[in-house]
């Protein structure tokens, strides 16, 4: 649970089941904002404060990044 896209208002939170595809990314009202075709994090994935703002970057795979906004390596 972590508070890392900005266009949802509170944490968001990663979960998922062993069998594929029923990992997700769900906003604090419960809707889904992404899916595990959309975006394949495997396991694992971690946030942290990284840089001035005061929405939390996500890490996954040694790469460190925005979700869902404009600098994200994922929507590039």
């Amino acid at each position: 649970m972590s508070d890392f896209d900005s266009r949802y208002p509170g944490m968001e939170g990663y979960s998922g089941d062993k069998k594929a595809p029923y990992r997700r990314i769900h906003a604090a009202n419960g809707s889904v904002i992404a899916t595990e075709q959309e975006y394949d994090f495997g396991y694992t994935l971690f946030a942290a404060y990284w840089d001035a703002d005061l929405q939390r970057e996500l890490i996954h795979d040694k790469t460190i990044f925005d979700f869902g906004s404009e600098n994200s390596i994922l929507t590039k």
